[in-house]
């Protein structure tokens, strides 16, 4: 998360306990504002929907212009 530019309000790295956490709230909004499909099996990845690429698009967007 370090190398992405994410760190604590303090400025320091994430810890690595956080993590996992941080991945399952993050994972957990985007389905809750349908901005991945389901996953079909296990194995498989979530993929955006059309709203989850224009969401993107707009967040990369607004990191440009920082």
């Amino acid at each position: 998360m370090l190398a992405a530019g994410f760190v604590t309000r303090s400025g320091h790295p994430i810890p690595d306990e956080w993590v996992s956490d941080i991945n399952r709230v993050v994972r957990w909004n985007f389905e809750c504002l349908h901005l991945t499909a389901p996953k079909v099996g296990p194995l498989d990845r979530a993929l955006l929907t059309d709203g989850g690429v224009k969401f993107l698009l707009a967040v990369q967007a607004v990191g440009r212009l920082v």
